[in-house]
């Protein structure tokens, strides 16, 4: 029934000119019962939605209780600077290794053994205190390096000496064999 209807009924007639009026400002005004009952059962619906979320949330947050935050951040801290002191030392072996590998070092382990390696520091592409340390490793341990070739002059059983051909090969055979050359 319209409310226009319903009026009538109770008594109030109200003129065909002011219906439209009427209808327009009962419209933006006013709400059928049924139209509130809807928007009460969603606001119900929104409010237990919101309490079910504030109870979640407080459960999570029992979980967290006891926990020191600074404790939480100051053990982060720690963590990162210890990755950081890894890594420095990553880049410390490696530069170490690269220069072994350059030096002729027979057996790299060995002669890093011989180094100290707090001495050595890299800021990075700068490695210090390695090649000293080197020089007088290959100085009092000279057997640990492979000999640097002198420019010039023949080798005995060199190719350039044709005297024994068969020989060449074998003693070249024997050498690399001993890991001499």
């Amino acid at each position: 029934m319209d409310i226009l209807e319903k009026l009538k009924e109770l008594g109030f007639d109200i003129p065909a000119e002011k219906k439209e009026d009427f209808n327009k400002y009962f419209r933006e005004n006013y709400k059928s019962k049924a139209e509130i009952d809807g928007l009460k059962e969603n606001h119900v619906k929104e409010l237990q939605t919101a309490k079910d979320a504030a109870k979640a949330l407080q459960e999570q947050l029992k979980g967290f209780e006891g926990i020191d935050v600074k404790a939480l951040q100051a053990a982060v801290k720690a963590s990162e600077e210890k990755y950081n002191q890894d890594i420095a030392e990553l880049r410390k072996n490696a530069a170490i290794d690269v220069a072994l590998a350059g030096s002729g070092a027979k057996d790299a382990k060995l002669v890093k053994a011989l180094l100290d390696s707090n001495a050595v520091k890299v800021d990075g592409e700068n490695i210090s205190g390695l090649s000293e340390q080197l020089e007088k490793i290959k100085t009092s341990h000279d057997y640990l390096f492979s000999a640097a070739q002198k420019p010039g002059g023949m080798k005995p059983h060199s190719p350039g000496n044709q005297d024994d051909k068969n020989g060449d090969a074998e003693l070249a055979a024997i050498r690399m064999g001993a890991g001499l050359e």
